[in-house]
């Protein structure tokens, strides 16, 4: 979704398609909406990865009343998160070469020492922007770092010291797999120049 098209208006979108594709009874009416337009499926099919679940999901509410067997699928594939109508889950390979390459510095209220330039090469986002897969790499320096997700990393270059609030410090090299949990709250400090992999989730909320 291009960024100068803010989510509602995406949602508007999505809300007008679906005023076009459904057929909606009298509200005494006893029998449900039916889906008569193709259009909107192949809509939906194309562009739910770019729709927030939840404003999506209150958009299709009207599609809750005793839904038909193709108004249930649309329910599914909202709760579910899933991308296609078949339901089939495609294995996503991992590219470095062709993830785009973000480049930039850490916030001046977070930097204790140096002015490491960072790479971040975001390889997969689900598609409800809480699950990360990518490589991240930092030149030498030290910052605060406050997680407010789950992190698990595998060292790929480098050394670097983590340090917590109580003074305990964790060296990890090269080949070194860990987890930083939700919550942590210290310092990271590059004494050689660093990659890794990393998994995230953010719980958020």
């Amino acid at each position: 979704m291009p960024a100068s098209i803010s989510g509602s208006i995406w949602t508007a979108r999505m809300a007008s398609a679906v005023a076009v594709a459904l057929k909606i009874k009298e509200p005494n009416s006893e029998r449900p909406a039916q889906v008569r337009n193709i259009a909107f499926i192949r809509f939906f099919n194309d562009n739910f990865h770019r729709l927030q679940l939840v404003e999506a999901y209150q958009v299709c509410l009207v599609l809750a009343c005793r839904p038909c067997r193709q108004n249930q699928r649309v329910l599914t594939v909202f709760r579910s998160g899933k991308q296609s109508w078949d339901n089939t889950m495609k294995i996503q390979m991992l590219d470095e070469v062709t993830a785009k390459c973000e480049e930039y510095f850490i916030a001046p209220e977070k930097l204790l020492a140096g002015n490491p330039k960072q790479s971040l090469w975001m390889k997969y986002t689900d598609p409800t922007d809480k699950f990360f897969v990518g490589t991240w790499s930092s030149e030498i320096g030290k910052w605060k770092i406050a997680y407010t997700e789950e992190e698990y990393c595998e060292l790929l270059e480098g050394e670097s010291i983590i340090t917590d609030q109580s003074g305990h410090s964790v060296t990890v090299r090269k080949g070194d797999s860990f987890v930083v949990p939700r919550g942590f709250v210290g310092t990271w400090e590059v004494i050689m120049p660093t990659k890794k992999t990393f998994v995230i989730y953010e719980l958020g909320g």
